[in-house]
């Protein structure tokens, strides 16, 4: 669905990982780079995909050189959040079910709570990114994707799969 040019992969624990285990992560893929700080692995990244365990902020989207997709799943921590809550009324906010999400995700709760955001300024969902119904990103400024694993997102990559095959088979 995406023609990733480059991967790059940064984690603390990275360091660490004997020689070997981080031979292993490169053959992966040949686009994979392993990084050594947080600023290398985002700089000039299109797509900046959060996948930790953490209960707190992990990246601070005006740290970025360029406005970015910012993904994050987080972890069920109790107001878990990747990004601080108040950088939500900085960017376009979308997430993977408009009606669940803001009421458990925590940077949204957070901020929220902190009159810092209303879950009113979330631009749409997935089932409206699919039906057309929500607005896309312009990138003027970043784009947070927020879900709490719902397993939508396995569905609409499934139909755009579908759609993709079809498309190709004319």
């Amino acid at each position: 669905l995406r023609d990733w040019q480059s991967i790059r992969l940064y984690s603390p624990s990275l360091a660490g990982k004997p020689a070997t285990a981080q031979q292993e992560l490169l053959q992966l893929d040949p686009r994979l780079q392993l990084c050594a700080s947080q600023a290398e692995a985002c700089a000039d990244a299109e797509v900046i995909m959060l996948c930790t365990s953490s209960a707190g902020p992990v990246l601070d989207p005006a740290t970025l050189e360029q406005p970015a997709l910012i993904t994050s799943i987080s972890t069920n921590a109790p107001r878990a959040h990747e990004v601080p809550p108040a950088s939500l009324a900085q960017m376009d906010v979308y997430c993977d079910y408009r009606a669940t999400t803001p009421a458990s995700a925590g940077e949204m709760r957070l901020a929220s709570e902190q009159h810092l955001w209303d879950r009113a300024l979330i631009r749409g969902d997935l089932a409206e990114l699919l039906d057309g119904s929500a607005p896309l990103p312009d990138y003027r400024s970043p784009v947070f994707f927020r879900s709490i694993g719902l397993g939508l997102e396995d569905v609409a990559l499934a139909q755009a799969l579908h759609q993709l095959k079809q498309a190709a088979e004319g």
